[in-house]
């Protein structure tokens, strides 16, 4: 029972620690495309709003159920999708954006990642305790919040995106690395999430439904993300363009 229990839990954080390194380095080609190209092409700022939000709600959650990698992954996330969206608004038209929103979404960068930090903090010196520690009501009720809302807004964040690829025919201008590990990180989680079940079915009952909230979401998250792939593959095919990075 040792044995398996521990050969659970490593294979638990073995996974998690790869899922939060991809989700830290998917928005990577994003800011290379945006940096080398100075261009938002086929981008919906809708899309990546919505994402950049849930990771405020996906550290929450880490903080919550004291998941340590999934907090300081959050907060390194924001960083890099912090500079994303910077030059995503840098470079928008001015007709599509304003000077007051302009500067409104500059703010909201800064406190995003002001706010990941802060969390971050707070999960270092341990002020909920350890994952097998929590047993607070009013602490397993916002993790259970935060579960909720986290998923959901990664889950349409690629709506948007989806629609105005297929609508304008531009999602093949976006790289594939990007489009790429969007979808297959989403699997990572899938593993990662049940992996964390089948752990605190054992050891901290009270975390079990917020890691069954985040699994059903994940699904349906990689039905968006997988059409997004297949769409942006379909278009590359038939344009003959390929953009890897």
């Amino acid at each position: 029972m040792i044995c398996s229990t521990s050969a659970l839990r490593t294979s638990y954080n073995v996974i998690l620690g790869i899922g939060s390194f991809l989700y830290v380095i998917y928005g990577i080609p994003q800011l290379v495309f945006l940096i080398r190209k100075k261009k938002t092409e086929g981008i919906a700022l809708s899309s990546f709003w919505i994402f950049y939000t849930a990771s405020i709600f996906y550290a929450a959650l880490g903080f919550f159920t004291a998941n340590d990698l999934l907090v300081y992954s959050e907060f390194i996330a924001a960083i890099i999708f912090g500079a994303q969206m910077f030059l995503i608004v840098k470079y928008l038209p001015k007709e599509a954006l304003n000077k007051l929103k302009r500067d409104l979404a500059y703010f909201f960068i800064i406190l995003y990642i002001i706010i990941d930090l802060v969390l971050a903090i707070l999960n270092a010196v341990k002020v909920l305790g350890t994952d097998q520690e929590i047993s607070n009501g009013s602490v397993i009720i916002t993790g259970e919040i935060a579960a909720n809302i986290a998923p959901i807004l990664s889950t349409i964040a690629f709506l948007p995106q989806v629609i105005k690829g297929i609508k304008t025919k531009s999602l093949f201008k976006q790289p594939f690395s990007f489009v790429f590990l969007t979808f297959f990180s989403g699997l990572i989680w899938i593993v990662a999430w049940s992996l964390a079940i089948a752990w605190y079915s054992v050891f901290n009952r009270n975390l079990v439904n917020t890691y069954i909230i985040n699994l059903v979401y994940q699904f349906i998250s990689n039905i968006i993300t997988g059409t997004q792939f297949s769409v942006w593959l379909h278009q590359s095919l038939k344009t003959k363009q390929f953009h890897w990075i």
